[in-house]
């Protein structure tokens, strides 16, 4: 289901708001080229998971400019704005995006192409980012006409910090940015959808995220004496393979599971015997309980 199929509903039901849906449109549209350069700014400036002081303050900038007053959060990552719709209620809706970027190279060769080396927006953070300001800077525009129309809730626009390493959501959590907050959007880019369309549905649409990482200790030594060492390679590798195993049969078949290996280091010598190996990967569900039940066992 996307947000077209529920579209004349939503008009049939307000018919105020389906007087403001051209005007919205147009304000959106005229803003196109200005949004194009701010996400391309963001993304040619990528900051790591808990760092985004510059991308905070840069979106903090950005709220105030659109006429909303933003709540930055402690150590000045996260930041959060209320606009007021109805003046008689204490709920908001919530948009939702995040800040950070992922650990990789950009490769693009593109004027705006990340400066910062082993950082990079490949996760869409930056396209989120611009998508919230520009749908607040949209119903700011129209704050009164929507008032109007007898809308029941406010909408407040959450910045997340810290994603990716799945420590941002708890940290705001905890400063209260969400207190109030009767639903909320996700904000997330789809390659696989069409221009124009927003994707919903009932359930999860997207899994959680544990990263796990284990070390293997042996001892080290040399290729041409292996009998002096204690190789962690080999008992890594059968781990991987083990990972691969139970993993799908510690599953209900009827959820799904993702266990990916994604790292795996030991040593740096060809001649050389490491002490160590690390494994390292991610496990996705759609289900808490599933998560905890894979992670131990």
């Amino acid at each position: 289901m996307d947000a077209h199929t529920d579209r004349e509903n939503i008009r049939a039901s307000n018919p105020a708001l389906d007087e403001l849906w051209p005007s919205l449109a147009a304000g959106i549209d005229a803003r196109r080229e200005d949004a194009v350069r701010f996400r391309r700014m963001l993304h040619a400036q990528p900051e790591t998971s808990g760092q985004e002081w510059s991308t905070t303050a840069t979106v903090a900038d950005r709220l105030r400019a659109i006429g909303l007053d933003p709540r930055v959060y402690s150590e000045d990552v996260g930041v959060t704005a209320d606009l007021d719709l109805n003046g008689s209620s204490g709920a908001f809706i919530a948009l939702r995006a995040e800040l950070d970027c992922v650990g990789v190279d950009d490769e693009k060769e593109v004027d705006y192409r990340s400066m910062n080396r082993g950082l990079c927006h490949a996760c869409g953070h930056d396209a989120h980012t611009t998508i919230v300001l520009e749908a607040m800077a949209a119903l700011h525009e129209h704050r009164d006409a929507l008032r109007k129309a007898g809308l029941r809730c406010n909408v407040r626009a959450v910045f997340q910090p810290a994603e990716e390493s799945a420590k941002g959501a708890a940290s705001m959590i905890e400063q209260g940015a969400v207190d109030t907050v009767a639903a909320i959007f996700a904000v997330h880019v789809d390659p696989f959808l069409e221009v124009g369309r927003i994707g919903v549905r009932t359930g999860p649409l997207t899994s959680s995220s544990q990263v796990f990482e284990a070390r293997i200790y042996g001892r080290s030594g040399h290729t041409a004496r292996p009998f002096e060492a204690i190789d962690p390679i080999p008992a890594a590798t059968n781990l991987v393979s083990l990972f691969y195993e139970l993993g799908p049969r510690s599953m209900d078949p009827r959820y799904p599971l993702a266990l990916s290996v994604a790292a795996f280091h030991a040593g740096a010598a060809y001649n050389a015997i490491p002490d160590t190996a690390i494994v390292g990967g991610t496990i996705r569900t759609t289900r808490q309980a599933d998560l905890d039940h894979v992670r131990d066992r």
